[in-house]
């Protein structure tokens, strides 16, 4: 937005809520209502330029949401504010034209109008100390009216809401040079909420605002020193605005640390700046080296445990498979011969042979105890025998059972035909064999866990009766995502610690085995020499030190102004204005890094623009110039969503109107992907194409999706409030969801590239949107991203779809509430009544997609529902 629309639109809301506050009724039921009417006000008028008028609101919120008895200080701050507002001061119009309250009384004020002092904004140390004593920081968000992407009236409201919660500490209308104009930057500052997140960080208040640019941390939770964020100045107070009248401060070079032109005075032979020269080339060669030398002994280290690792696991490997599959033939050979008979002789010379096999069974056919065995153990067979079944992966299974025995053990199931029975042959073998095979070898450990991420066999039996999960650990998601099963990687695990590992994928069973060095025991000799390294670097830096004490004197006029520039670089200011002094070296280093501003200052610029096109993870990726044309498989969670008779409101609109609403809808529903963890891929007019799981993926991709849609009904629903009359249509969406693998990449041309995922499951995604329409419904999914849901959301059977391109109907499912909210729609009824539809019979006839033959329902799938019935 242009800052003159910015301020015109500005100046309008500020005089319609300052109108609305003075004519409140004064009372003390009514201090909640003039208390919020005060804190809107207020933010108008600062947006605006009005700071004198913002500061006096602000003063009324204040005075009305305490609830203290000064209610005639109220009343006569409400009069005063009448008068003033009645009075139409000069400069204070609301249209930018001026700029009032630049004096010291408004420095006093969190509402008020400040003077940028080389580019950065002056903070009060008592704002700083007041984020600090609350221990949740403080937050800051500064934008230009033209970083404005959603409309005004939600800027304002969300600038109220934090004013009305108590986290706002200042609201800032920010000037350069001249202060009369309009306000070239606002700079939003507040605390933290009291509630947190998971990982006990306060929250930021300021996420979501409606503008391109994202909060800092002007001091970071829990920093005892205030002012962290680049960008601002740490004051005692806000210095006081110049007049309007005043020039503008001069701009100069960045000026020389203290004492730095005294010493420049010192002169000193260019003999002595050699001997400087050659002295730092001398420690910077020998820094080289000592860095070179740690870094190949560190790779030739790494290798050497690489190599180890794979070593170990490999031989791991082959004996677990070779042992695995010899409990699984030897259980086949024990029930050959048996002939039936379980207390048989040749049974009995058998597990005298094979005493590590515990039990061999048939569920349904037969059962042979190693009674010797057994007791041995102190196990009984009914115990053995309830452990002893099938997990029903329909192949080999291999599966732990220490857990229900509480020793060592594990439990192989292998399909079993014999004649016309059709079963599984489940087999208990002792888990001590595999002991050789999984010892530790030095500082290499071996695991053995199944596809699951569940551990089978670990050379700790406390953690085998554990049943541990490592389904979450690095290694074991590295394992399970390997395409060629085996391989090798570094990786920090859950107890923080970080691991050198290895791991093969077995054939039989679907098993895995890893093998893992700890990292610090793998690099003691590593750091044992590079302490000695910096031993020496050190001696030596510090006799070039002493030297350089001596020499460098004459060095530090041109040196204090390149590092001045250093710090507006840092700072984020890349407009250098900078000239060389000397002709030497340091005089074309001045040059050159004055020109290296500008650079930076155009990338900036650049990158600005490219991130409010481009998701900021692939705007980094274009950047480093780490995308390439092609893709990867993924699996995916894509979620389409389309605005319901798009076609027809924006007929009835102007198209400024329709740009204004679209920007105001989209800002909250893309608001509700970015919350869940999820990427926008494009804007399709009114639609919206997300995806969760690519580039990274949380685990919980499906659930996030659905979570998004909930949060965009119920964000709907407060959009929708107040509207319905012209100019202002109330808005119905549809959103399908659907889970699959996709092909995540860049397509395009060389020229020319986006980042997006294609394939059936997106093209699925998008049918299942369509068909919200026809069902009356607003969120559906598919049954592929039922299977993912479990029971976390209370589902409803729609009728089977034939879709164009799947030889076999699908049935989709409409979302009702998530399974613990319990103040949601109950059936479809509800549900619809609370979309606004009416009900409708179903008749598939008229809902057929004619155009594309895209979908088509089923007549003999439409089955009614009764009330109150969920599908989960």
């Amino acid at each position: 937005m242009r800052r003159t629309a910015f301020a015109r639109i500005a100046g309008a809301r500020a005089g319609e809520h300052l109108d609305a506050m003075v004519r409140m009724p004064l009372g003390y039921g009514s201090r909640d209502s003039l208390a919020s009417a005060g804190y809107r006000a207020a933010c108008a008028c600062l947006y605006a330029g009005m700071a004198t008028k913002a500061a006096a609101a602000h003063a009324v919120a204040m005075e009305a949401a305490a609830g203290s008895p000064g209610f005639i200080r109220l009343a006569e701050r409400v009069r005063l504010l009448r008068a003033a507002s009645t009075a139409g001061a000069a400069g204070d119009t609301g249209s930018g034209a001026g700029v009032d309250g630049h004096g010291a009384a408004s420095t006093a004020g969190a509402f008020a109008a400040v003077r940028l002092v080389r580019g950065a904004v002056p903070l009060p140390r008592r704002l700083l100390d007041e984020g600090v004593r609350r221990g949740t920081g403080v937050h800051g968000l500064r934008f230009r009216p033209e970083d404005l992407v959603g409309g005004f009236e939600e800027l304002l409201a969300m600038t109220a809401a934090i004013a009305s919660s108590g986290s706002l500490l200042a609201l800032y209308a920010l000037y350069q040079g001249r202060a009369a104009g309009l306000a070239r930057e606002f700079l939003i500052v507040a605390s933290g909420r009291p509630s947190r997140q998971p990982e006990g960080r306060p929250l930021d208040p300021l996420k979501g605002f409606p503008v391109a640019t994202l909060p800092v941390d002007i001091v970071a939770p829990g920093a005892p020193h205030p002012l962290t964020a680049r960008g601002y100045a740490l004051v005692e107070e806000l210095p006081e605005a110049p007049a309007a009248h005043r020039a503008a401060a001069p701009r100069t070079a960045p000026t020389p640390p203290p004492g730095s032109r005294k010493r420049a005075r010192v002169r000193f032979p260019i003999g002595l700046k050699l001997v400087l020269v050659v002295s730092s080339l001398l420690v910077a060669s020998l820094a080289a080296m000592n860095a070179l030398a740690s870094t190949f002994f560190l790779e030739d280290a790494t290798q050497r445990v690489e190599e180890n690792n794979h070593t170990v696991s490999q031989i791991a490997a082959v004996k677990v498979e070779d042992d695995t599959r010899s409990v699984a033939d030897r259980a086949r050979l024990a029930l050959d011969l048996s002939g039936g008979d379980p207390d048989g002789e040749a049974v009995t010379r058998f597990f005298a042979a094979n005493a590590d096999i515990l039990y061999v069974a048939v569920p349904g056919l037969a059962a042979l105890p190693n009674r010797r065995a057994l007791e041995a153990a102190g196990l009984s067979e009914d115990v053995v025998a309830a452990a002893a079944v099938d997990p029903g992966t329909g192949g080999v299974s291999v599966f732990n059972v220490a857990p229900a025995l509480g020793i060592p053990s594990i439990g192989v199931a292998v399909p079993y035909r014999e004649g016309g029975f059709s079963g599984s042959l489940v087999a208990l073998a002792s888990a001590e064999r595999y002991a050789e095979a999984l010892k530790p070898r030095g500082i290499v450990s071996a695991w053995v866990v199944n596809a699951e991420g569940r551990l089978i066999l670990h050379p700790d039996s406390s953690l085998l009766a554990a049943g541990v999960d490592y389904s979450a650990s690095p290694i074991v998601a590295a394992l399970r995502a390997s395409p060629v099963g085996n391989g090798q990687t570094r990786y920090r695990d859950l107890d923080g610690r970080e691991y050198l590992g290895s791991f093969r994928r077995l054939e039989f069973g679907d098993l895995g085995v890893v093998a893992a060095a700890p990292a610090d025991k793998a690099f003691e000799a590593v750091g044992t020499i590079q302490r000695r390294n910096l031993y020496i670097m050190g001696a030596v830096l510090s006799i070039a030190v002493v030297l350089a004490y001596f020499f460098s004197r004459t060095l530090t006029g041109p040196v204090g102004v390149l590092m001045g520039a250093a710090l507006q670089i840092e700072a984020g200011r890349f407009e250098l204005d900078m000239k060389a002094t000397t002709r030497d070296e340091l005089g074309a280093l001045t040059e050159t890094f004055a020109e290296m501003g500008r650079g930076l200052a155009e990338r900036e610029k650049i990158k600005d623009a490219f991130g409010k096109f481009v998701d900021k993870t692939i705007a980094d990726m274009a950047l480093k110039g780490e995308i390439r044309l092609g893709g990867e498989r993924r699996a995916a969670t894509i979620f389409f969503s389309d605005i319901r008779e798009f076609t027809s409101i924006s007929e009835s609109l102007q198209p400024e109107e329709v740009v204004e609403f679209l920007n105001q809808y989209l800002t909250r529903m893309v608001g509700c992907v970015n919350a869940t963890g999820g990427r926008v891929d494009k804007f399709i007019g009114d639609a919206i194409m997300a995806v969760w799981g690519v580039p990274v993926s949380t685990g919980r991709d499906t659930v996030a999706a659905v979570e998004a849609a909930m949060a965009m009904r119920s964000s709907l629903r407060e959009f929708n409030r107040g509207r319905g009359g012209p100019g202002k249509p109330l808005i119905r969406i549809g959103c399908g969801i659907n889970a699959g693998p996709v092909l995540a990449g860049q397509i395009g041309s060389t020229e020319r590239m986006e980042y997006t995922v294609i394939g059936d499951a997106v093209n699925l995604a998008s049918r299942i949107e369509a068909l919200n329409k026809p069902f009356h419904t607003d969120v559906l999914v598919s049954e592929y991203a039922r299977s993912r849901l479990g029971d976390a959301y209370v589902l409803e059977p729609m009728p089977m779809i034939a879709v164009k391109g799947k030889a076999e109907p699908l049935r989709v499912y409409a979302v009702l509430r998530a399974a613990s909210d319990s103040s949601g729609p109950r059936d479809m009824r509800d549900l619809r009544a609370l979309l606004g539809y009416q009900e409708v019979p179903l008749d598939p006839d008229r809902v057929v997609d004619d155009e594309e033959k895209k979908y088509e329902i089923l007549r003999d799938s439409v089955v009614p529902t009764p009330r109150g019935r969920s599908g989960t």
